[in-house]
């Protein structure tokens, strides 16, 4: 019988199918307990020296609040912000850099790393240039990483396919899905355009039933904003920064000062608050609270209802002062 290859009668695509599916069913897998090499061991090192930058830079920010004091520049809130954000994330990096390069996910390792920093470069060029590239803000952190995470599962994936490392495409699928969802997840927190149109105070005070009230006091790090006017749900908003507002529907990385003010409640508006830090403002009981790096201060001022909230860390005399500050609008 002649054996030579181009000499044998074609296979029909059933029987090439049949082959395909004995060999992936017969083949020897491969194997798995080879000894961790010196470079898959040099992960652990960049787990911990990722670890300990994480660490360094969360200590950034005490250093700063001493050093500078609690009213800041600008830039420094930047700073203050990114090292809050990054920090965790930095952790997060070295514990799935150095977990996936060590057990010979290096594609993942290096990706993942190289995302990372690619974000935090983008950051830093926004902080010292005032760009700010499609207004992610923060976000880009969680771009970034999450778009290494995602080339280097597809890298891997493609790695494994070729190799016939099946029993490795689930935690690989896995790894891909919780990427998918988290970008998702930042997707939806910053698709929501700005629908709501900026008035001025005359447009508001038109609009709405009952009277406002502006500042004339403005603490010095907020001075510089325009203030942004808005009437949204009945309500008069107003906004120093230089983030968009209204907020995003998940989570808002508000920095600036906000206030709002709508329809007043009829009667005595604290008797169930008993735990926050009561004080006078124009001759009306107020209540103030600190909660999550935010100063809040709400009072009723004749018909209306005023709430203030520093989204950054401000000096409590400055934000009574502003509070106090607020007179009547006279169009």
């Amino acid at each position: 019988m002649i054996a030579h290859p181009l000499l044998q009668p074609k296979k029909s695509s059933a029987a090439r199918v049949g082959n395909f599916a004995h060999d992936l069913a017969t083949r020897e897998p491969e194997p798995l307990d080879a000894p961790v090499s010196v470079y898959r061991r040099g992960w652990l090192g960049v787990l911990a020296v990722f670890g300990l930058l994480a660490v360094l830079t969360f200590m950034l920010v005490p250093v700063l609040t001493i050093t500078f004091g609690e009213t800041t520049s600008s830039f420094l809130e930047n700073v203050k912000d990114l090292a809050n954000f990054g920090s965790p994330t930095l952790l997060i990096v070295a514990l799935l850099a150095g977990a996936t390069g060590y057990y010979g996910y290096g594609r993942i390792a290096w990706w993942l790393s190289f995302g990372f920093w690619l974000s935090i470069a983008v950051l830093i060029v926004n902080i010292a240039t005032g760009v700010n590239w499609f207004n992610f803000g923060i976000f880009w952190i969680i771009i970034g990483t999450l778009s290494g995470l995602f080339i280097g599962c597809a890298f891997e994936l493609v790695g494994a396919l070729r190799r016939h490392r099946e029993r490795y495409l689930i935690a690989l699928l896995i790894i891909g899905m919780l990427s998918t969802a988290a970008a998702t997840f930042v997707a939806v927190q910053n698709s929501v355009k700005e629908r709501t149109a900026v008035v001025t105070l005359v447009q508001a005070q038109q609009a709405l039933s009952f009277p406002l009230f502006e500042p004339t006091n403005l603490p010095s790090r907020y001075s510089f904003y325009e203030p942004k006017f808005f009437v949204i749900n009945g309500e008069f908003h107003v906004y120093y920064g230089d983030e968009n507002y209204p907020p995003p529907p998940v989570i808002d990385f508000l920095k600036g000062l906000e206030v709002i003010e709508s329809p007043g409640i009829a009667g005595e508006v604290f008797d169930e608050l008993t735990t926050y830090a009561r004080l006078v403002i124009n001759g009306y009981d107020a209540r103030y609270r600190e909660s999550r790096g935010r100063s809040i201060m709400e009072w009723q001022q004749g018909e209306t209802y005023i709430t203030v909230i520093s989204h950054s860390p401000i000096n409590s005399r400055e934000f009574i002062d502003f509070a106090r500050s607020f007179v009547p609008f006279v169009p």
